[in-house]
């Protein structure tokens, strides 16, 4: 089961992600320490754990006595299996690396003791490369704008450029570039959704694209930023889709805000834009795929806007209500822009 597929499972799971977490092997894959797992371990609250004994799910007590259920052939769920913290990753709470670690060593498992290396190995590799792109972006002033598609992140970054002479790094415009690098990888989802038709991509379920869609942006980061590097400029304006809070925790240092748009005002301006007969050519059905690719949006908006949440990121909502100058003041305020 690779993070596409556990990431589908937990979509349909029909209980408060406030009251469980991710933890060992699924976690694992979670956290891209490792590409796919058996089955998808929970640790779950007390309270949880009730509301499934009372559903009638099956369970066994370990020897301190906390409740072990298996809800289906793919989750099992322990009651009150936590170490250290809980994080979220792709809107859905996972148990932190420490954490994995503490819990490896309770186990104590010839390969959890592999595991335990493996995330050793892992954390001090993202420290390396934190450090690496705190001096990569030490002596310029970069301000990134994300959120989701037709919010209007182009617009303000073009007047950010233009009233206070930042550079515009639209990433965007390299994304067949940055997808086509990562595709090389064999197990590239960009090589994956390369290889499809527009009716394939199209025409599933718009749940299943939008993880895809975050998948991506995970995978193409490190072009993004190696692009972004390359820029002789002291001040810089960016803005991309591909700026999620997950992507973004790679940046200690950054000053960031996301931009969504309200669904209404999401359909209404893409239905305005020219080159959308040209994405859904090939499709047997356009007005269904338009309305899957728009659900997709709305979905990833959600998601974007919960992770911004959690994590206390500026999200600002563009529903159509305020002029371009009014949203204009509220984002050069958040970016201390006089």
């Amino acid at each position: 089961m690779n993070s596409e597929e556990i990431l589908k499972h937990l979509n349909s799971f029909p209980y408060d992600p406030k009251e469980y977490w991710v933890v060992a092997g699924a976690a694992m894959v979670l956290h891209g320490l490792r590409e796919e797992t058996a089955d998808i371990d929970l640790g779950c609250s007390i309270g949880m754990a009730d509301q499934l004994e009372a559903q009638g799910f099956l369970y066994r007590r370990s020897n301190d006595k906390r409740r072990h259920f298996r809800y289906d052939e793919h989750i099992e769920v322990f009651e009150e299996w936590l170490f250290d913290a809980v994080e979220s990753i792709r809107g859905y709470p996972v148990i932190s690396l420490k954490g994995l670690i503490k819990m490896k060593e309770e186990l104590g498992r010839e390969k959890d003791m592999r595991d335990i290396e493996r995330i050793e190995a892992f954390l001090k590799a993202r420290k390396t490369e934190d450090r690496s792109k705190e001096k990569m972006f030490a002596n310029q002033r970069i301000l990134f704008i994300g959120g989701s598609p037709c919010s209007g992140k182009s617009t303000l970054a073009e007047m950010i450029s233009r009233d206070y002479g930042a550079y515009y790094y639209k990433a965007d415009d390299f994304l067949e570039e940055f997808t086509g690098k990562a595709a090389e990888s064999e197990s590239s989802i960009c090589r994956k959704v390369l290889s499809m038709t527009s009716e394939e991509i199209w025409m599933r379920d718009p749940a299943i694209q939008c993880e895809e869609e975050f998948l991506i942006y995970d995978e193409i980061a490190p072009l993004v930023f190696e692009k972004l590097k390359q820029i002789d400029a002291d001040f810089i304006v960016t803005e991309a889709a591909a700026y999620t809070p997950n992507v973004m925790k790679r940046l200690e240092e950054k000053e960031y805000i996301s931009i969504i748009p309200s669904p209404d005002f999401q359909i209404s301006h893409y239905k305005d834009r020219d080159w959308v007969r040209f994405v859904l050519e090939g499709c047997s059905d356009r007005d269904k795929s338009f309305e899957n690719w728009m659900q997709r949006d709305i979905l990833f908006a959600k998601q974007v806007r919960r992770e911004c949440e959690e994590t206390g990121i500026p999200c600002i909502v563009n529903d159509g209500s305020e002029t371009v100058d009014e949203l204009y003041d509220i984002v050069r305020e958040l970016f201390h822009l006089k």
